[in-house]
């Protein structure tokens, strides 16, 4: 299962005056290149992390549901907005008979071709990533922006140096 993103994060981990500072740059003509180099950032991160950052809203098709059994979805599940799930005649049920669990939900009913949306997020806002995952992105923006042509030698978005301040956010999903 490999969850389908809704809605992204409400403000992203960087300002754009955190990223201009870092990249040295003074006018504001790549203002819209560093914006979309601050979201890039923290995309890889999230891949690298294999978990979201902030909250973000995301849909997850799971398959079939056995009343009492935890169905898994996010290691940092915030909220579950919505579970739908069909029934042995196909037809689609909203339900709220489930229990929420650290990491999923344990439905009291059985059914197939379930859909959870949820919210997860790893931290709960801004203020709460740490240091050493901006740094990082800041790494990684700063070599986007540097080398924004075609790359004949190497190969860009290998950050060995750099993934050292993240790795230990890391998620090891069950």
């Amino acid at each position: 299962m490999t969850p389908r993103l809704i809605t992204g994060p409400i403000e992203e981990p960087l300002t754009l005056s955190e990223a201009k500072q870092h990249l040295r740059v003074d006018s504001g003509d790549d203002d819209a290149l560093i914006l979309g180099l601050i979201s890039t950032a923290r995309e890889q991160a999230e891949q690298r992390l294999d978990r979201p950052m902030l909250p973000q809203t995301f849909l997850a098709v799971i398959g079939t549901a056995v009343s009492g059994t935890e169905m898994y979805i996010s290691n940092d599940l915030l909220t579950v907005e919505t579970v739908t799930y069909a029934d042995s005649a196909g037809v689609d049920h909203v339900t709220s008979d489930y229990t929420k669990t650290l990491s999923g939900i344990k439905p009291n009913f059985s059914g197939d071709n379930v859909r959870v949306q949820f919210t997860a997020g790893a931290w709960p806002d801004v203020e709460s990533v740490p240091f050493s995952v901006k740094a990082w992105m800041l790494l990684v923006m700063g070599d986007l922006y540097e080398n924004r042509g075609s790359v004949s030698e190497g190969i860009v978005g290998e950050y060995k140096h750099a993934n050292v301040l993240i790795d230990r956010w890391r998620s090891f999903g069950v």
